[in-house]
């Protein structure tokens, strides 16, 4: 499991540094590393091309909508 971090306004703005704040590349399932899920899709047409619509998406209960900043 991956625990969500708490993270500055500062890294939210610029990036914060993306190796204390991304899992290590071989604990990310095969599968997301080579672009083969739907979610891969959903978040390159979101990046590349915006999403003109999207519903039934719901967030996961367990993963809070924003973390509070410090």
């Amino acid at each position: 499991m991956v625990t969500v971090q708490e993270v500055s306004d500062v890294e939210i703005a610029f990036g914060g540094n993306m190796k204390n704040l991304l899992p290590d590349y071989h604990s990310i399932p095969e599968e997301f590393r080579n672009d083969r899920t739907k979610w891969n899709k959903v978040f390159a047409d979101w990046f590349y091309c915006g999403l003109k619509m999207l519903s039934g998406l719901q967030k996961k209960e367990s993963i809070p909508k924003r973390l509070s900043v410090t």
